[in-house]
């Protein structure tokens, strides 16, 4: 092994950002058209920058959670700010690595994290996907 661990810790916040960016496209999908535009809008305007683009949307996405599971809007609530966190510790914005020190046991670590992360965010994109929005509902 190489022990390219702060390589190994920016690829991540860069995964995290690009599963960010996944899921806030998800979540654009979902809301009905006549909102759709507005959405995009803003994700254009804040696409580099990145911490404020996060929480724009995470916020977006709190009054859609009556629209899913109440176990999954749990996880969903206590975990989504856990992607901003991989990407601010792990990368600056033009992708340089943070950290001054990481070993394989920080490293181990967030890659846990973060495969508990992709199940969470799939479940909420999927979530986001199933059904017509009932949020916007005239």
């Amino acid at each position: 092994m190489d022990r390219s661990y702060l390589s190994a810790a920016v690829m991540l916040g860069v995964s995290a950002e690009l599963l960010m960016k996944w899921l806030i496209a998800r979540f654009i999908a979902h809301v009905p058209e006549r909102k759709r535009g507005e959405f995009e809008r803003t994700r254009e305007q804040l696409w580099m920058k990145t911490e404020r683009l996060f929480t724009t949307f995470v916020n977006a996405f709190e009054p859609h959670y009556c629209e899913i599971d109440p176990e999954l809007r749990r996880q969903a609530e206590g975990n989504l700010q856990m992607v901003e966190t991989l990407i601010r510790i792990n990368r600056d914005d033009v992708g340089h690595g943070r950290l001054q020190r990481i070993d394989h046991e920080m490293v181990h670590g967030y890659l846990i994290s973060y495969l508990t992360l992709l199940s969470i965010a799939r479940q909420l994109a999927d979530a986001f996907g199933a059904d017509a929005c009932s949020f916007y509902a005239a």
